[in-house]
């Protein structure tokens, strides 16, 4: 019953066509031989009406989004020239890259800065975290702190943060757990 509109592949320009045609709905197009309908869709008529009837060979990637880094971008339709409105747009892009980070449980070890001018000239800096953190105000000083260090009062058209490097929540613990382990098992070693 979708609308033709909401198949993909069928664009501002075809759906009226197929309208014209009587293919209102994604069911009219599963159903019909109407040789017009064949006509507007060309040599792809086949695959949108066996897709129209749940028939594809799209590959259905199931595994769970194990995301290794995390970006927010913001593009203006004007110059940004404030200071305040600028940081304004870091914290807006931490706390999304930060809601992101906490829904996968996992933390940070390095984040970002990309500003680009509006003529097209980007400039970024990159900086390991102090330590591996999923926290807001840790990764808003470090984001803040690259901004005052990149930005020279230019006017701006994009402003993006990042975060790299990005691992389970804990997992840094193990390693240096591990490691200190390692240490004093070798200590250990020694001394026998």
């Amino acid at each position: 019953p979708l609308p033709i509109e909401k198949m993909f592949g069928i664009g501002k320009q075809t759906a009226p066509k197929l309208k014209e045609a009587g293919i209102n709905t994604i069911g009219d197009l599963a159903l019909s031989d109407n040789p017009k309908v064949k006509s507007i869709l060309g040599n792809l008529f086949l695959y949108y009406q066996g897709e129209a009837n749940g028939i594809g060979d799209d590959h259905v990637d199931n595994s769970t989004f194990d995301p290794k880094s995390i970006s927010a971008e913001r593009t203006f339709s004007t110059d940004a020239t404030s200071y305040e409105g600028l940081s304004d747009m870091v914290r807006s892009c931490v706390q999304d890259i930060v809601a992101e980070l906490q829904s996968y449980h996992k933390v940070a070890l390095s984040i970002s800065i990309k500003l680009r001018t509006p003529d097209f000239i980007t400039k970024s800096k990159q900086m390991a975290l102090a330590k591996p953190t999923d926290s807001y105000e840790e990764i808003l000083s470090a984001a803040m702190g690259l901004f005052d260090r990149t930005y020279k009062d230019q006017p701006i058209r994009l402003l993006g943060i990042g975060i790299d490097k990005v691992e389970e929540k804990g997992k840094s613990e193990d390693k240096k757990t591990s490691s200190i382990q390692n240490s004093f098992l070798d200590e250990i070693n020694k001394d026998l």
